[in-house]
């Protein structure tokens, strides 16, 4: 289930991407360029097929953190336009998702979080936030498989 998600998640991001001309400043950005359901759907997709493989891949004890990592990003999917009243909640979602889905990788193989040596050459891009999001789905989706 963690390939298909890592295939729907690129192929939205390349589409956007040949949409807009360019890299979203976020992967937030991509419900203006889509449209609303869609992106609401995508993401709610891409939460429900990584789900399976976070809970057989974390201690039973510690699932709890893999359930908050997918209501993050349930949060997001809710409120997709986060330049509105209900950014609040969008932003919340986005860095619950962002930190539990971490957390999520150093549980199962700590010594992934080495992958984030690599952001430091694009942190001073218009795009920094999207290449973090990128990091952090992409050890996910490593560690789970």
């Amino acid at each position: 289930m963690g390939i298909v998600a890592f295939i729907v998640g690129v192929a939205v991001a390349v589409y956007a991407t040949i949409k807009n001309n360019g890299l979203p400043e976020s992967v937030s950005e991509i419900a203006y360029i889509i449209p609303h359901w869609a992106f609401t759907v995508w993401i709610a997709a891409i939460g429900f097929l990584v789900m399976p493989g976070m809970m057989d891949s974390i201690n039973e004890n510690w699932q709890w953190i893999g359930f908050l990592s997918v209501a993050g990003l349930m949060c997001v999917a809710a409120s997709a336009y986060y330049k509105t009243e209900s950014k609040i909640l969008h932003y919340i979602g986005g860095c619950l998702c962002a930190l539990c889905a971490t957390v999520a990788t150093a549980i199962i193989e700590p010594y992934l979080l080495l992958g984030w040596i690599v952001y430091p050459t694009v942190v001073f891009t218009k795009s920094w936030l999207f290449w973090g999001e990128v990091v952090v789905f992409t050890l996910l989706l490593i560690a789970i498989n």
